[in-house]
């Protein structure tokens, strides 16, 4: 962190906090425009003016630093609560032709459930473990702070990008998922209302739907949340190297 204060139209007291091999270090600068020419006093004004702002972005720094690491730990938590409800879901009973049948044993049946059905169920666990995955890969690379202002604006860019896509994909498992025709005696039904219906499921299952779409749209969020950071760090980069 740096502090810089004008004392009067003479005189400049500046304080300079940095760090050296991770170890606070203090300078203290003290001008007299009395003892040097204008144009030196108005050449370390400038250099304290710049150096100012260096101490801005290493703050803006911090902050995106940060930022990610409370994203990938929200990533870590929803994942693993998402695990949890896939667990809790597999072992829910289904009441499909005046049976109790658990959601495991009919979603990998190809006599109740098409292939497609079975599909999109797999890939929707995998996308779980694969945000899982992300969280913990972007908290660990946080916790390294090694990375530099630049290419964490790039990874910020790409970072936000594949959480949005991977967004955009596992609700569309969960939408289509929800479209796949349970066959029954009487017929067929879609695995989306059987959930709503309380004449096939308990209603701990709607809840457990509910709360799945609800963290997707949280991630839908957290990406935007990360693009539009990433643009804007992306923006302060370039003004830093302009100036």
């Amino acid at each position: 962190m740096l502090f810089f204060s004008i004392k009067n139209q003479f005189e400049i007291n500046n304080y300079i906090d940095l760090e050296f091999n991770r170890k606070p270090i203090t300078l203290k600068i003290y001008i007299n425009s009395k003892n040097n020419n204008k144009y030196k006093y108005n050449r370390i004004k400038n250099l304290l003016a710049f150096l100012n702002k260096i101490s801005g972005v290493k703050m803006e720094h911090r902050k995106v630093l940060k930022f990610l690491q409370i994203i990938g730990v929200i990533f870590i938590i929803v994942s693993l609560v998402e695990i949890v409800f896939i667990i809790v879901m597999h072992f829910t009973p289904f009441t499909l032709n005046g049976d109790s049948i658990l959601l495991s044993e009919f979603i990998y049946a190809a006599e109740i459930v098409p292939l497609s059905g079975t599909l999109l169920w797999i890939f929707l666990i995998i996308a779980t473990i694969c945000f899982l995955i992300l969280g913990f890969f972007m908290y660990k690379i946080i916790l390294s702070k090694k990375i530099e202002s630049w290419p964490l604006a790039k990874y910020m860019v790409v970072l936000g990008m594949v959480i949005l896509l991977g967004g955009f994909v596992k609700m569309n498992f969960l939408v289509l998922l929800g479209k796949i025709n349970i066959s029954t005696i009487s017929g067929s039904i879609r695995f989306q209302n059987a959930i709503y219906s309380l004449t096939y499921t308990p209603i701990m299952v709607n809840f457990l739907w509910i709360i799945f779409i609800l963290i997707n749209c949280s991630i839908l969020i957290a990406g935007l949340f990360v693009t539009g950071i990433a643009i804007k760090w992306t923006l302060l980069q370039e003004q830093t190297e302009n100036s």
